[in-house]
């Protein structure tokens, strides 16, 4: 299974282009229950020192799309993201997610 994230952590500021593919092995995401167990998995199998790949590893403030619904990594757990809260995400998100409030990375009109 491969889970995309959006690696607005350290990007540059209004960046959304750098999209991490993170492989979870078949078994292991079968396995997973819950979303939350998957997402765990996303964090782990997203640290270069488990999957090497040319992107930095998942990380705070990161935003994993699990079949259309959106995941900010916080600096502990994940906090689901509405389409449009993705959509008006400001880059970078780590400050904000640092912060445990990724709500406030969202633009607002």
């Amino acid at each position: 299974m491969i889970i995309p994230v959006h690696m607005f952590a350290f990007a540059d500021e209004g960046d959304r282009s750098m999209i991490r593919p993170v492989e979870i092995p078949t078994g292991e995401a079968e396995s997973a229950r819950m979303v939350e167990g998957l997402l765990e998995l996303v964090f782990r199998y997203g640290q270069n020192e488990i999957q090497s790949k040319k992107f930095p590893s998942v990380s705070v403030g990161d935003v994993a799309d699990i079949n259309g619904r959106y995941f900010m990594a916080l600096g502990t757990g994940w906090q689901e993201l509405t389409k449009d809260e993705f959509d008006n995400l400001k880059t970078p998100t780590s400050w904000y997610a640092y912060g445990f409030n990724a709500k406030k990375a969202i633009k607002k009109n």
